[in-house]
């Protein structure tokens, strides 16, 4: 069989229920053609795509399959020279960028064995059907564009119908999607997921809207949460450090100009704003029990009161005196976030001294209520007005460990994938699980949670990362081991032959 090179789209699946799953495409993949799909340079080998209930069947399928001569033809025209040495990479991400102009649709169909496939242009919301198991820009090209309608024997009947299926708020979905960037915080993702929704299903009807505070560690994902969720229902967010805020007539920033930022973010769109999300973070440091500490602070929580609880508020600053900004803030969530380090350290088990085999006091465990947060220092009407309190758990190893495997924004995936993409680059381990449990044993003792791991993973690449970006991108391979984690100058850097698709049984069993 003669080998051709070919190029695949990777995507990202949707289950949408059991007869549907929508596909975004995020990656594309070359290697060689075989009778049942690619391998890759690595021996990755990838199967072409089809309906599949499981979302793990999607990370080794692929779909719009184009042969390498072809994609070169369809990019000649662009005027980039095709002598240039990193020719087929650019035609690779031009066909990349032109499939991520469409999200893909796979539904079962009731007289076909293979699943039907329709393509939703995002600009224009247009719907046409196609064949995921043929290349893209030859079907939706415009100088190859066909007329395509939905099957009248399909189940969604209308484009706008499909359209909506697609966007409907599906909590378990959002539950999965927001997990998979937050690891170790599922009960508090699913309670934060489960306010939010409701505020944006039934807003403040009858007062039903409820703001929430969020308590917990440093570096732990209490203001990623918030932020993957935001992003997946694609509403507007700010995150404001409240340590910069001070009352009217003070030096500093004043608690408008929160509600101003949250205007811009939404594209100057009032009413796009008004349903978006405020996250008050670092609100622990305006808690305050000294009254001769800080009077401002005290002067800041009393001007969130109004705001908080549902007002409308001329968000106007100085420069802007032509037009009347008004914003009503009951439909808007409010967010206060703070690590409360003081409230936690209260709430640790006691030791207790002598020779018990007890190693916990015997003493009620304290819950934390209302109480404990007016204790702190905040005040009574602050804390009455966010009546959802999730807490957000503290990182183990394990929980380290699980981020950086199976996190998608993972800083392991991050360097592994910028490396591959930009220098072409794989990094290979001499023992990943190893390589993983020392990087997230580091990371713990440093004690920033989540943030110490993208310390660590700088640190053992910082070497090898120097070493790559000296010299032009070819093919390569980096091998790293834990030894790396403590001396980064310990590492090989490989080159890979042009064309050699086979690597030696020391690298492909270094990276099981």
């Amino acid at each position: 069989m003669e080998t051709k090179e070919a190029y695949g789209i990777l995507f990202k699946p949707e289950m949408i229920d059991e007869k549907r799953v929508m596909l975004v495409p995020y990656h594309i993949i070359d290697g060689i053609v075989s009778e049942n799909g690619l391998i890759d340079r690595y021996e990755t080998a990838y199967k072409k795509i089809r309906l599949s209930d499981k979302i793990s069947d999607y990370d080794t399928m692929y779909g719009f399959e184009i042969l390498d001569e072809e994609l070169s033809e369809y990019y000649k025209a662009s005027g980039y020279p095709e002598s240039h040495y990193d020719y087929p990479d650019v035609c690779a991400k031009s066909y990349l960028n032109f499939a991520k102009n469409y999200i893909f649709l796979l539904e079962k169909s009731n007289f076909i064995e293979d699943a039907l496939c329709y393509a939703i242009n995002i600009k224009t919301k247009e719907v046409e059907a196609i064949d995921i198991t043929t290349n893209l820009v030859a079907q939706l090209s415009h100088s190859n564009k066909k007329e395509h309608t939905l099957n009248e024997n399909v189940e969604l009947s209308t484009k706008n119908q499909l359209l909506t299926q697609v966007s409907l708020i599906n909590p378990r979905v959002l539950l999965d999607k927001v997990t998979r960037r937050v690891v170790g915080q599922k009960d508090a993702a699913s309670e934060l997921i489960g306010t939010i929704c409701k505020n944006l299903k039934y807003g403040n009807y009858a007062g039903m809207k409820s703001n929430i505070l969020l308590y917990g560690p440093s570096g732990c994902g209490k203001t990623e949460l918030v932020r993957s969720l935001a992003r997946e229902l694609d509403i507007p967010l700010v995150i404001e450090d409240m340590t910069s805020y001070t009352a009217s007539g003070y030096v500093g920033d004043s608690v408008k100009a929160i509600l101003r930022r949250l205007f811009i973010s939404s594209d100057n769109n009032m009413e796009k704003a008004e349903k978006g999300i405020i996250v008050l973070d670092e609100i622990d440091k305006l808690a305050s029990t000294d009254a001769r500490e800080n009077v401002n602070k005290t002067d800041v929580q009393e001007e969130l009161l109004k705001m908080i609880e549902g007002a409308k508020i001329n968000i106007n600053d100085s420069n802007r005196t032509n037009q009347q900004l008004i914003m009503d803030t009951s439909n808007i969530t409010f967010i206060l976030c703070g690590a409360f380090t003081k409230l936690r350290e209260q709430l640790k088990p006691r030791r207790i001294l002598g020779f018990s085999d007890n190693v916990e006091d015997e003493s009620p465990k304290i819950e934390v209520d209302n109480n404990s947060f007016v204790q702190y220092g905040l005040m009574t009407e602050l804390v009455g007005r966010v009546p959802v309190k999730i807490p957000i758990k503290s990182l183990e190893v394990e929980d380290l460990e699980e981020i950086l495997s199976h996190s998608s924004i993972s800083s392991l995936k991050i360097y592994e994938a910028a490396l591959l993409q930009e220098d072409h680059v794989k990094v290979v381990y001499a023992n990943k699980p190893s390589f993983v449990k020392a990087v997230a044993k580091k990371a713990h003792e440093l004690g920033t949670g989540a943030r110490g791991l993208k310390t660590v993973i700088d640190e053992t690449f910082l070497q090898a990362t120097s070493e790559i970006g000296s010299s032009l991108p070819s093919k390569r391979i980096l091998f790293v081991s834990k030894e790396t984690i403590d001396d980064p100058k310990v590492y090989t850097l490989r080159k890979v032959k042009k064309g050699n698709y086979e690597l030696s049984e020391r690298v492909r069993e270094s990276n099981q």
